[in-house]
């Protein structure tokens, strides 16, 4: 903790779910989930897989709305500013070289000399997950959401994302969908579908 923000405790971020439904080709994903889940650092979205995991994610980050109901993702009674990471780490970028990923997203390339001079094929899958993350961690966003952040990871890919994770969250908000059981014992909050 910085001196000065020594004996500060920023406010909680606030998700609140309310009868909240969605329908995709007439098949119900997601019903009636209600709730208020506060949190400071993490957040859980925890379930098997195809329960609703990733579509709940993406309604909080605004790319899909609800069927009905609402939901809200706020801190100081404000909606947050959110940056969604998406489980297939190719998915994060569109021009698929590095500098021209950075230059989109109005980052210096000094923060990411290992990534800088390369294209996204040369990166492994762990690799990409990575350089996801620390590109939202940039951003001028509160809060990631993260889909599925150790699907398909070797245990030291694994190890290096679970250390990032839990780093991010000491400056940011983030909600993670998994189901996985890595980051439940530093969560604050889970929400189980």
């Amino acid at each position: 903790m910085n001196k000065e923000n020594r004996g500060k405790v920023n406010p909680p971020f606030f998700l609140t779910l309310d009868t909240v439904n969605y329908v995709k080709n007439h098949q119900s994903i997601i019903t009636e989930l209600s709730g208020i889940k506060s949190f400071y650092k993490l957040c859980l979205i925890k379930g098997r897989v195809g329960c609703g995991k990733t579509t709940l994610l993406k309604m909080i980050a605004g790319i899909y709305t609800p069927s009905s109901g609402d939901l809200s993702l706020t801190r100081n009674n404000r909606e947050c500013l959110k940056y969604f990471v998406h489980a297939n780490p190719e998915f994060n970028f569109v021009t698929g070289n590095i500098a021209d990923e950075l230059q989109i997203a109005g980052l210096s390339q000094e923060k990411f000399v290992d990534y800088a001079n390369r294209d996204v094929s040369e990166l492994s899958g762990g690799e990409l997950k990575k350089l996801s993350i620390l590109i939202a961690l940039e951003s001028d966003r509160e809060v990631l959401l993260i889909d599925e952040p150790f699907e398909m990871l070797d245990d030291t890919e694994m190890d290096a994302v679970y250390e990032l994770i839990k780093s991010v969250s000491e400056k940011k908000g983030i909600i993670v969908a998994t189901h996985e059981n890595i980051l439940d014992h530093i969560a604050e909050n889970v929400i189980f579908l």
